[in-house]
C-alpha cells in the first residue's frame, strides 16, 4: 500500500518491483489516492511500480478497504 509520492530513485523501485513479481504469485497494490476524483498515477513511484502490479485498487475509505477481502479471494 503506497501513494506512490516516493522521494527515492524510481528506477531502484521498479527494479525492485520485478524482483518482488518473480516471487509472488499476484501484487495487489492499494493507493489512497486512487480514490480521489481525477487522479491519475502519474508520480515518478507508481509509474515505476505500475508494470509490475496485477491488481491496482483504491484505498481511500474503510469501504474500499473492506473490499480487500474480495480481492484477496480471487486472487
Amino acid at each position: 500500500m503506497s501513494d506512490g509520492l516516493d522521494t527515492g530513485d524510481p528506477a531502484l523501485l521498479g527494479k525492485e518491483m520485478i524482483k518482488l513479481q518473480r516471487r509472488a504469485r499476484k501484487i495487489i497494490w492499494l493507493n489512497p489516492l486512487k480514490g480521489m476524483k481525477g487522479y491519475t498515477p502519474t508520480a515518478g513511484g507508481m509509474k515505476a511500480a505500475l508494470p509490475s502490479v496485477d491488481s491496482f485498487h483504491n484505498a481511500h475509505n474503510l469501504e474500499s478497504l473492506l473490499e480487500l477481502e474480495n480481492i484477496l479471494a480471487d486472487a
